[in-house]
């Protein structure tokens, strides 16, 4: 199965773009949430931020990446992580479209 991410994104934000990009050149399917126009996303920033990073002021972009290996795991990215998607898609710790597709 194909990992799906979601980007917690903004307007205007140069790192939200390329991450956005890099997401789609590694063939990672994603849903993008807009932070200044859903609360509840801005919520669920926060609670991620507080969680794996805390004391780190919450941020865009964030992605979070479900069922990343095809077995459950859950990713999430915190800025623009670019070497880190790299990374796990070289490692195969997240399944990308072409891959679910051979």
């Amino acid at each position: 199965m194909t990992a799906r991410a979601l980007v917690y994104s903004q307007p205007n934000c140069q790192p939200c773009r390329l991450m956005k990009i890099q997401l789609t050149k590694a063939g990672v399917p994603f849903t993008e949430v807009d932070v200044r126009q859903d609360e509840t996303a801005l919520a669920e920033l926060v609670v991620f931020h507080e969680a794996c990073a805390p004391g780190r002021q919450p941020s865009t972009p964030l992605v979070v990446i479900d069922d990343a290996d095809g077995h459950g795991s859950r990713e999430i990215l915190f800025g623009p992580a670019f070497d880190e998607l790299k990374a796990m898609v070289r490692d195969g710790r997240v399944v990308t479209a072409a891959e679910d597709a051979a």
